[in-house]
């Protein structure tokens, strides 16, 4: 296909997220993206292999999950990181890969299953965790990778 022949109406049909796959792979196509189109998910996948782009973003788009996605591969963006929109599952997502985040965790947002998440890859955050939040799903799965958590389960 002879992208050079494409008019501004055909480029006007890619929505943020056609844009956003299409620029991770072939970013020369930029100067015809309708950046306004974007959503925080768009952007969070774009920029985690297209960081250069990062001027074009609306960081108010993101949401909590847009966030941890973005930090995980890319966390020189951390600066305009909203932490207040993060849930629990999305901290535990996030310092599964990116620990150095959790000074500004919110560890009460954390259920059971983000914390039984979180200590099978980090068991270092255990000091933090609610033991009383954990349904009998958490135990199963952190003691299969965490098994000297045990100890925990009575207090729970």
């Amino acid at each position: 296909m002879d992208y050079e022949k494409y008019t501004k109406s055909d480029w006007g049909k890619l929505d943020g997220f056609d844009w956003a796959l299409l620029l991770k792979v072939q970013p020369q196509f930029s100067e015809h993206a309708d950046w306004e189109k974007f959503d925080g998910d768009g952007w969070s996948r774009l920029l985690c292999d297209q960081p250069e782009f990062s001027e074009h973003a609306d960081w108010e788009k993101f949401d909590g999950g847009d966030w941890s996605w973005l930090l995980r591969e890319q966390p020189r963006f951390s600066a305009y990181a909203d932490w207040e929109k993060f849930d629990g599952h999305d901290w535990s997502r996030l310092l599964r890969k990116q620990p150095q985040f959790s000074a500004y965790a919110d560890w009460e947002k954390f259920d059971g299953d983000a914390w039984s998440w979180l200590l099978r890859e980090q068991p270092q955050f255990s000091a933090y965790a609610d033991w009383k939040k954990f349904d009998g799903d958490d135990w199963s799965w952190l003691l299969t990778e965490q098994p000297q958590f045990a100890e925990y389960r009575t207090k729970g």
